[in-house]
């Protein structure tokens, strides 16, 4: 009767450059691999500042992922706290309460019954850092979406938990061991803009606020399922994964020197819109699909 997400065994999967594949743990060495193995060496860590709890006898705190490709680039996904990071962060790590249900499994020792057996587990690391043989480097940065579930349905005040997220910026052209002391003349960066999944003509006034009595308007979102912080979310008895917006704009900034003070200044934009459409199966709002409709292109530098 419960509906909380309980261990099972560790699983992974890893989505890079176009390519997903499983990943694939030896148990004599704890050693992961890809499942469509190439030259890439897979490396699982802890010890990272990003609201991983584990087990430390068992899976670790912080947990986190450094994949190195053939070409010798790094990809570390879900560090959150960058080398160099003061109160930064790339919210890169998306958590959510997992119960140890059984002996030998993370939270398992940490209670004498269920209630006191979870931990706040990753569900999701997002790549957050990249880096060249050069020591060029990337990085990016998320906004993380909060929601909270009735955990064990008791009817208790509901526990918090990562619904979903999305991608706020990416910044190029930085050094690695300089992330945050210096900007380099070849720097640039790129801005997501998002706005909710409400498409009307008078969106300003209707979709400013999801109520019970709009989230028609915001078909393929699950409005049952938000809970707010210190509601109790009485029905709400598992996690549920969704996000309430959609991609509206991207634009591009080159670091100008010559500015004063230096700055980065636009190049370009794009705009995208986006429209719900009808399967035409039942007529019914609710199974309505978003659809990309437009998108404009826009020169931000000169004339």
């Amino acid at each position: 009767g419960k509906y909380d997400l309980c261990w099972k065994y560790d699983n992974a999967s890893l989505v890079l450059n176009g390519q997903a594949t499983e990943l694939v743990k030896d148990d004599t060495s704890g050693t992961w691999r890809l499942k469509d193995d190439d030259a890439s060496t897979v490396t699982h860590s802890t010890g990272a500042d990003n609201g991983d709890d584990g087990d430390t006898s068992l899976d670790g705190k912080g947990e986190y992922w450094t994949v190195v490709t053939g070409d010798g680039t790094k990809y570390v996904f879900g560090l959150n706290k960058l080398d160099g990071a003061g109160s930064e962060r790339t919210n890169s790590v998306w958590t959510v309460p997992v119960y140890g249900d059984d002996d030998k499994e993370p939270g398992y020792s940490s209670g004498t019954t269920l209630s006191g057996r979870a931990k706040t587990q990753a569900w999701r690391w997002n790549l957050d850092y990249v880096e060249d043989i050069h020591g060029n480097a990337s990085t990016y940065w998320y906004t993380a979406d909060t929601n909270y579930y009735d955990t064990l349905g008791d009817g208790s005040t509901g526990t918090e938990y990562t619904r979903g997220g999305y991608l706020s910026e990416i910044r190029y052209g930085q050094r690695a061991g300089a992330l945050f002391s210096a900007t380099p003349a070849a720097s640039n960066k790129v801005t997501f803009t998002y706005k909710e999944r409400c498409i009307r003509d008078d969106a300003d006034t209707v979709c400013a606020l999801l109520t019970d009595s709009s989230s028609a308007y915001w078909p393929d979102v699950p409005f049952d399922s938000i809970c707010a912080k210190g509601d109790k979310c009485t029905g709400n008895v598992g996690p549920s994964f969704f996000t309430r917006k959609r991609l509206t704009g991207i634009t591009t900034y080159a670091w100008n020197a010559a500015l004063s003070p230096a700055d980065f200044q636009p190049v370009d934009s794009w705009k995208l819109t986006q429209r719900f459409l009808d399967p035409g199966e039942s007529g019914d709002a609710k199974d309505q699909s978003l659809w990309l409709d437009a998108i404009q292109h826009t020169g931000e530098h000169g004339t």
